[in-house]
């Protein structure tokens, strides 16, 4: 790769010097057109090696020229590879029918710039890319390198530390004791919400639910994951989570060069410098959170996950820096999931009478009259919970090996679309009932 590299660039360095020297004169033409000719072939002496280099390695050719695999995709263009065909709304779409154009449902190639992947979507397909040992770790976006995620469950590599994390967060937040240890905020919460609903249609008849639930979510996870409740999730807290989403959500052209030397000359937005700085913040608060419990000494009769985390014992206890990776990841994924799961169900029902009737059936059939708690209604919402609203791209993987089904070269990471791969564009609401959904959610 790198002789290639040297003979294509040392090829369009002595085009450059003959075409200047020979063909035109700077005494024959005017100065600027000199000069815009020079920099124009100066530009495209530099960019042609990485525009032939990055082609090449995205089809997956060997060294000798060879196919190391046959998998069918779109015509690459220089530089941008295949992001023009891909780019615009409703890409989940795009995708779909790109496929089906090209007869690559099971595996489809693209270029993101300098970087190929592989996109899945097919069921078969997706189950063996999902379930494999060797599909574990995630690309981390450079939002989410900047923001300490790589240091929490979602992008941290497969291997101890990340089954020590996973052990954590299922024993200190997601365990039966701890579900039911945490059910009064739950409560609270709800009760909450429901009261500035009922204020907000007295006052003016209308009601901002977005805003309302993201509220609500956001007391629920600082209550479950740092103890605070009421008052005490501050709305500086709220801040960084919604700056944390815009940041995350800001398209970086940076994501699709990161394996180039010229990467981070990509991050045009300044999603770098932007995380960076949030970073800060979020050190510092959940920094003085963690101290201002240690000195309190109160954890062991707490039920969080931060107290959960303090207790640990010496060879299980995590570093300071990563106890606020996880508890800062906990926190921001969790107030986005909640937040979209129920305005998701919200929206659902209201654009559908016929839904609306039979979720309200079920729901007055396993509440009644008595008082609630989590643990007796919620294996009895079955119609409720075949719905769950799920991510339309981002199942992606660090590589990629041959399946039974399907040849793959190594090195390009899969992207499994859940989009195709469990909706199918004619399926009805209903389509998930011969599911076997089970009893503990």
């Amino acid at each position: 790769m790198k002789t290639e590299l040297m003979t294509i660039m040392m090829i369009s360095l002595i085009f450059l010097m003959h075409f200047t020297t020979t063909t035109i004169s700077p005494r024959a033409q005017p100065p600027w057109l000199f000069s815009l000719l020079s920099i124009s072939l100066a530009v495209a002496a530099v960019t042609l090696p990485f525009a032939v280099v990055t082609t090449r390695r995205a089809r997956g050719t060997n060294n000798n020229g060879t196919a190391a695999a046959t998998i069918p995709g779109l015509r690459e263009w220089p530089l941008v590879g295949s992001l023009p065909a891909v780019s615009g709304p409703l890409m989940h779409r795009r995708l779909v029918a790109l496929a089906a154009a090209h007869g690559a449902r099971r595996l489809m190639s693209l270029t993101l710039g300098a970087t190929p992947v592989v996109i899945n979507s097919h069921p078969e397909t997706a189950r063996e890319i999902l379930s494999g040992a060797a599909f574990i770790d995630r690309p981390p976006k450079a939002a989410a390198r900047e923001l300490m995620f790589c240091r929490a469950i979602g992008f941290a590599p497969a291997g101890e530390y990340w089954r020590r994390l996973r052990h954590a967060a299922g024993a200190g937040m997601l365990s039966p004791r701890r579900l039911a240890a945490l059910e009064g905020i739950r409560h609270r919460v709800a009760d909450g919400m429901v009261r500035r609903i009922a204020d907000q249609m007295e006052r003016s008849g209308e009601v901002a639910i977005t805003t309302l639930l993201q509220r609500a979510s956001l007391e629920s996870m600082a209550g479950s994951v740092l103890g605070l409740e009421g008052g005490a999730a501050s709305e500086e807290l709220g801040e960084m989570v919604r700056e944390g989403y815009e940041l995350v959500g800001t398209f970086n052209l940076g994501d699709y060069y990161y394996t180039t030397l010229w990467g981070p000359l990509m991050d045009l937005w300044g999603v770098g410098p932007a995380c960076r700085r949030l970073a800060t913040r979020v050190r510092g608060y959940f920094g003085k959170i963690v101290e201002e419990r240690r000195v309190a000494g109160d954890y062991q009769e707490r039920d969080d996950l931060l107290s959960y985390m303090l207790t640990l014992p010496e060879e299980e206890r995590l570093e300071d820096s990563d106890v606020i990776a996880v508890l800062w990841e906990m926190v921001f994924r969790g107030v986005d999931v909640v937040a979209i799961l129920v305005e998701w169900a919200m929206a659902r029902v209201a654009l559908h009478q016929d839904i609306q009737s039979k979720a309200h059936k079920e729901i007055n059939a396993a509440v009644g009259s008595q008082p609630i708690t989590d643990s007796d209604i919620i294996s009895n919402l079955r119609f409720l919970r075949m719905h769950p609203p799920g991510p339309l791209l981002s199942w992606a993987r660090l590589a990629v090996r041959a399946s039974a089904s399907t040849p793959c070269p190594r090195g390009p990471p899969p992207w499994c679309g859940p989009y195709p791969t469990t909706r199918p564009s004619g399926g009805t609401h209903g389509r998930f009932g011969r599911i076997c959904l089970p009893q503990d959610g």
